[in-house]
């Protein structure tokens, strides 16, 4: 009896043991767990609930938040079809003279290729990524202009410094601050390597002749350093303010015949024949015809318009000063194919294409030409599927089926229209060339 009673305790002592060890490893377990889900918390309160003034302070990396990047990457278009609400979610607010910036998100936000390529890039900061994400899943405390603007490094210093302040800007000058923040790199889908030649007419006495071999009939041609850019700023023909216009006739004089600025004149040495000898001469030189092109043909087109005109000057005490007037032009557009046709000589892959628009921004508002200052309100329309919904703040109205948003949006497109986000899609090279025929004026 005594040793069956022994053997009885032991083996509820072993049991005991057993039960204590493994109630103190799931003990541990909900520990760590309660403070993963605390450390996280804390993270999305500090990114994306914030409501106060007060300057986000970027974080290291967490590494679960970046596998949930990386999951949420691989499943965006997942995202957007089992969330119908997520790329129509207004709620970007951002304090004083946010209009700007937040036109360009609502522009960008909601397209798979811009979303990667500026939200999502392996360069850009894990908080600006996961608030991206709860913004297009619908968390409409998720506001993304908020974060950015008050956005600061671990040495305290703004990422962001034009957005950290409460000053004017165009919409087109944040969307390359964005753009900047990731760099220039070769193959971005919004980043453009432009290359070419500019030249120049040389003002020369007959009783100079020029030897030098890139000189013919008093043309110079200087090959152009390859220049990458973030947008491509369309400019009117000289001397044009007002007409009627297609785009297709601004990227021709973007590409060809591209505005140049006094600035550009300047002196060149060459090596001449003067009097039999051979001399080096400095001789002006005007610029004459600018040919440039796209390295490549790009998945995405972002065009600024040039609806404000901007005149650079030098102010008596040699800063820079700039003065501000609106152009007169309207758009063109065929309602039933809201597109841009890129012409193949236009790229040094010889490949166009067309790009269909998906998001206009706005400017509604005026230019001062007497104080050469400008004020107004950026919005933004954006096409959902095959609907066009206006986006302004905080603010969402559907377009399509509404008459009067429908006129006004007509109205917009055609004459304040600042910047064009268009995508790539597939079309027949002789209906290309058809469209370009139709679309764009003998040069």
């Amino acid at each position: 009896m005594t040793i069956s009673n022994g053997i009885t305790y032991a083996s509820s002592q072993s049991v005991y043991e057993s039960l204590k060890k493994y109630a103190s490893i799931i003990l541990d377990k909900i520990v760590q767990a309660c403070k993963w889900v605390w450390e996280h918390i804390k993270q999305i309160y500090r990114a994306c609930f914030f409501r106060s003034e007060k300057s986000f302070t970027m974080q290291p990396p967490d590494p679960q938040v970046e596998d949930f990047i990386a999951l949420g990457s691989k499943n965006y278009l997942e995202i957007i079809e089992e969330s119908p609400r997520a790329i129509l979610t207004s709620g970007l607010d951002g304090g004083v003279n946010s209009c700007f910036l937040n036109a360009v998100i609502q522009a960008t936000i909601g397209e798979p290729i811009s979303f990667q390529a500026l939200f999502n890039h392996p360069k850009q900061h894990t908080e600006i990524q996961d608030c991206a994400f709860r913004f297009i899943r619908g968390e409409n405390n998720a506001d993304i202009t908020k974060l950015i603007r008050n956005l600061k490094d671990k040495n305290n210093n703004y990422v962001f410094p034009m957005f950290a302040n409460a000053g004017q800007h165009t919409a087109a000058e944040a969307y390359q601050e964005l753009l900047q923040n990731i760099g220039n790199e070769e193959g971005h889908p919004l980043v453009y390597e432009i290359q070419g030649s500019q030249k120049f007419n040389v003002e020369v006495e007959e009783e100079c002749q020029i030897l030098n071999q890139n000189v013919v009939d008093r043309t110079y041609t200087d090959q152009l350093k390859d220049e990458f850019v973030h947008l491509l700023p369309l400019h009117l023909p000289d001397g044009q303010e007002d007409g009627n216009l297609r785009v297709e006739n601004l990227l021709q004089n973007y590409f060809i015949n591209n505005h140049t600025s006094d600035s550009d004149s300047r002196r060149v040495p060459f090596r001449c024949l003067v009097g039999g000898a051979e001399v080096d001469v400095e001789l002006p030189v005007t610029p004459a015809e600018r040919n440039i092109q796209l390295s490549r043909c790009p998945e995405c087109l972002v065009l600024e318009t040039p609806r404000i005109i901007t005149e650079k000057y030098k102010k008596d005490d040699g800063t820079a000063g700039a003065h501000f007037k609106e152009s007169n032009i309207t758009f063109m557009w065929d309602k039933e194919d809201l597109s841009v046709y890129l012409d193949p000589k236009h790229t040094r892959s010889e490949k166009g294409g067309r790009y269909e628009v998906r998001s206009f921004v706005i400017h509604n508002g005026r230019v001062n030409e007497e104080e050469g200052s400008r004020s107004g309100h950026f919005h933004t329309y954006r096409k959902v599927d095959n609907a066009w919904y206006y986006f302004s703040d905080t603010t969402r109205k559907k377009v399509t089926g509404n008459e009067e948003l429908e006129n006004q949006f007509d109205e917009d497109i055609c004459k304040k229209v600042h910047l064009i986000f268009a995508v790539r899609t597939n079309v027949d090279n002789e209906v290309l060339q058809q469209k370009l025929s139709d679309r764009v004026s003998p040069s």
